[in-house]
């Protein structure tokens, strides 16, 4: 399970219990934050020390996956404007060392703009507004956008259950809550969710957060906050809807292939495949390897969906397959770099008749001739529109080959090839610029 920080308050007290996933930054006095709680508790959570210790014991093997930030720093506690840069900093520099920084959006809704104060106001900050269990914005839930910094950024990003909350208290057991304090601890318990399905992730905060927000409940508003509009996701009341843990959980799971075939269809081989889900899924590589080729080639690159839990299918199109048995192999490689590979399957090509091609047209100073065919080629001439004959290399065999010819010598104008094969000529022409 990923760690988890609860902090309910300043950074007067600091501790970590020895071999806990839990470990805590607490104001006793049990206030709002300070300027300098808040720099000191962001701090201590690059690397925690003990109660009573001071930063030089701090240990960065300690450090938190994630962390659940639900106070807020005003003006009159000396978080004023002047100030954000430097708070705004301590956010990006968790989320440079892999830390989730969940924030809880505020209590000041139900009016426009007011995600107004740090850490929820910042980009890097994924901020939670709250929801009832129907999901319906709580009315004290904070909106955006942000504009006391000027930005008018979007939040908050994400919300999650606020209404209603069983929550444990200190010293007297249990008690029924609503805040946004209280949808911010359903959204650090389902990135540990995700770290537990895929600990390879731990660290990711981009896939992380972008996984919580593509498999998000879409929910929509009519308050037009930032200009939204009534269909619009995401948007400044819900962000990008109610989280779902078992969604993004489930979509935590590797790619799944359903199938992977090829099939000839004029003169080129076709490419299918389908996905049942995907996640973190960058891209797919298409290989190919002809009877006649000694090694794997990648003829063609794909997109992946990212995060998705629908099925997808894909096409790819192999325009210029080798004479007879084809072998194509695919790599998906997710954001991490890891890698899965599938196939190979197989496609038979054979051309109806001799094929011949030139390319690019117009060409400057590389021609490229290709020939496929189950029978060498006569004789292949390269002539001027005056009928003025050009060397060329000699023909090639039965098979497929490309040739590339330096043509950068000869003058601009209309030229053209000839091959004979069987007591036929097969001309392709061509335009030197």
């Amino acid at each position: 399970m990923g760690t988890m920080v609860g902090d309910d308050g300043g950074a007067n007290q600091i501790g970590v219990a020895p071999g806990a996933h839990w470990i805590g930054c607490r104001n006793m006095e049990r206030g709002w934050g300070t300027l300098s709680s808040y720099l000191e508790c962001f701090e201590w959570f690059l690397a925690p020390y003990p109660v009573g210790g001071v930063p030089a014991q701090g240990n960065s093997a300690l450090a938190p996956h994630v962390i659940n930030n639900s106070w807020s720093c005003p003006p009159d506690e000396g978080c004023n404007t002047a100030n954000f840069s430097i708070m705004e900093t301590a956010v990006n520099n968790l989320v440079a060392a892999g830390i989730v920084v969940v924030v809880s959006a505020g209590n000041s809704g139900p009016s426009c703009s007011t995600v107004n104060t740090p850490a929820a106001i910042f980009e890097n900050s994924f901020s939670v507004g709250a929801t009832s269990s129907s999901d319906l914005i709580a009315s004290f839930s904070s909106r955006g956008p942000v504009t006391v910094d000027g930005s008018g950024r979007m939040k908050p990003d994400v919300a999650a259950p606020g209404v209603g909350v069983r929550s444990a208290t200190i010293g007297t057991g249990y008690s029924i809550k609503s805040g946004t304090s209280m949808a911010g601890p359903h959204v650090v318990g389902a990135v540990a969710l995700l770290l537990s399905a895929k600990p390879e992730m731990a660290g990711n905060v981009g896939a992380i957060t972008g996984m919580l927000k593509n498999t998000a409940l879409g929910l929509t508003a009519s308050n037009g906050c930032g200009g939204d509009g009534p269909e619009a996701i995401p948007n400044n009341t819900y962000g990008y809807g109610r989280i779902d843990a078992l969604a993004a959980t489930a979509s935590a799971l590797p790619v799944e292939l359903l199938d992977f075939y090829a099939r000839v269809q004029n003169e080129q081989v076709r490419l299918y495949w389908r996905t049942a889900q995907e996640s973190g899924n960058s891209h797919f590589e298409i290989w190919r390897r002809g009877t006649a080729e000694a090694s794997w080639k990648l003829i063609g690159k794909m997109p992946g969906k990212g995060y998705i839990q629908q099925e997808t299918a894909y096409a790819f199109i192999d325009e210029r397959p080798s004479p007879g048995p084809n072998y194509y192999r695919l790599r998906q490689v997710d954001f991490d770099g890891k890698e899965s590979w599938y196939g190979p399957v197989s496609a038979a090509f054979e051309p109806v008749v001799p094929m011949l091609r030139l390319w690019p047209a117009p060409a400057h100073e590389r021609l490229y001739v290709e020939w496929a065919g189950s029978e060498p080629p006569g004789q292949w001439r390269l002539s001027t529109a005056s009928g003025i004959l050009l060397p060329l290399p000699p023909p090639p065999g039965p098979g497929h080959y490309t040739a590339e010819l330096d043509v950068s010598g000869l003058p601009a104008g209309l030229y053209f090839l000839q091959v004979e094969f069987a007591g036929e000529v097969k001309a392709a022409r061509w335009l030197k610029e």
